[in-house]
């Protein structure tokens, strides 16, 4: 059934590339979805949607700068730092469900609020920013 998913979701083909694409760039013997992905700097965030009001599979992330966070879902969503960001920008639109980031090196250590809005719903994880 998974694989089914894979072969017909535009949005999944392109996530799965650019995983694989970190996965052999990275070196690693194997991937693992979630929070992080091992023997590199790369958080990955999946935005989804449950009862049409969207979710995310770790309401709150913890980086250091210079990591890089790519979050994945529909393929239309937004992102924002209503107050402050650990990025260079605190807006961000998905392009074809993947949205890349990497956080700055001049972040600075404490909790950000962050919106996911889908359509006219909005949730509000975290993404925490520790020193190295």
């Amino acid at each position: 059934m998974m694989i089914s998913v894979w072969k017909t979701s535009a949005r999944w083909k392109t996530a799965a590339a650019l995983l694989l694409s970190l996965w052999l760039l990275s070196g690693c013997s194997h991937l693992v979805l979630g929070p992080g992905i091992p023997g590199t700097s790369t958080k990955v965030v999946k935005v989804l949607l449950k009862n049409g009001n969207p979710r995310v599979d770790n309401n709150t992330i913890t980086v250091i700068p210079g990591d890089r966070v790519i979050f994945v879902g529909p393929d239309t969503y937004s992102i924002d730092f209503p107050e402050g960001t650990p990025f260079n920008m605190a807006k961000f639109s998905a392009t074809n469900a993947v949205i890349n980031v990497r956080v700055s090196q001049n972040a600075k250590p404490r909790k950000y609020k962050y919106n996911v809005r889908v359509g006219d719903k909005v949730l509000d994880p975290h993404v925490i920013v520790s020193l190295p």
